[in-house]
């Protein structure tokens, strides 16, 4: 039978948290990673590892792996470093499997690859030229947490297509693994002064819808303390359709925008939730998770959006 599992990040290590597909009772196991504080942790449907993305401040940045559900962990760092190039690897902040390999983004804001299940790593891109380049890693810059670059989404259909966000600078898109980069922030909205146009954007989280035609992006609006989530859809240059809400949560709306030729058609929550207590347990800004299948065999993406229909 299928088995969910949720895997949970925390300054005391890594959770696993497993449920049949009715989710109502979960088993909990765990800390994991021998207490080592967890950024992000992802589950590669392909191949059944688990990899969590892990810092700490006697040993380093590191990444961990298992390939049997949390009963055996193995730590790499080998190959996880800048050079001689002046930056230096305080954590390991966002983590993305696919094609064959593992993608790790780091902070400062870089992004590493590993083609042999997490046992060696590479460079592959400190996104060098782009606006912004020369600020984001200096740390008085930088958003509180200092994740460098916390968000990869890969694309499904092309390994050389992926976009990373650099925590409070946006999102960047390279349709050449890596060699180049766009800035893919138009529309979005900052409350705060910028100084380059395309990039200044506080961006959390980025996913793709399962038509993979549709981006959805949560961004903090500075104002209010208040995240939204935005997604939109390209569609053929000339057509226009109207933003649709169509969801709405704690502290955010879930909006759909539609693109009008090469820009976004963006709507901004207009109400605002009171914030709430937060529960018992984890502490606020503790965690991070991803949800995916606990076997390769259940199908689907780690993380999976229902369709909207337009």
């Amino acid at each position: 039978m299928p088995r969910v599992v949720l895997m949970v990040g925390t300054r005391k290590g890594c959770f696993l948290l497993e449920s049949d597909t009715e989710r109502r009772n979960w088993e909990v196991r765990g800390p994991f990673c021998e207490g080592w504080p967890i950024y992000h942790a992802v589950h590669d449907a392909a191949s059944g590892d688990i990899y969590a993305a892990a810092a700490s401040e006697w040993h380093g940045a590191g990444i961990w792996r298992s390939s049997d559900l949390g009963e055996s962990w193995q730590l790499s760092s080998e190959g996880l470093a800048y050079g001689a190039d002046g930056l230096k690897l305080s954590k390991v902040s966002g983590l993305a499997a696919a094609h064959g390999r593992v993608l790790a983004g780091g902070e400062a804001a870089g992004i590493f690859v590993s083609r042999d299940g997490g046992v060696s790593w590479s460079l592959l891109s400190t996104l060098d030229n782009q606006p912004g380049r020369d600020d984001w890693n200096v740390p008085s810059n930088q958003p509180p947490g200092h994740l460098g670059m916390p968000g990869i989404l890969t694309h499904p259909d092309d390994p050389a297509r992926f976009y990373v966000v650099v925590q409070g600078f946006g999102i960047f898109e390279t349709t050449d693994d890596g060699a180049t980069w766009t800035p893919r922030n138009e529309g979005l909205r900052a409350d705060w002064p910028r100084e380059y146009d395309e990039v200044g954007f506080c961006v959390h989280k980025l996913v793709m819808a399962p038509d993979r035609e549709r981006l959805y992006q949560q961004t903090k609006r500075l104002a209010t303390c208040a995240p939204q989530i935005l997604a939109k859809r390209e569609i053929e240059r000339g057509q226009q359709e109207d933003v649709k809400q169509v969801g709405r949560g704690q502290h955010a709306s879930v909006t759909v925008c539609r693109m009008r030729g090469t820009t976004p058609i963006v709507a901004h929550q207009k109400g605002r939730d009171r914030p709430r207590r937060p529960r018992p347990g984890l502490r606020s800004g503790e965690a991070r998770s991803s949800v995916g299948p606990a076997t390769p065999d259940a199908g689907g993406p780690s993380c999976e959006l229902e369709p909207v229909n337009p």
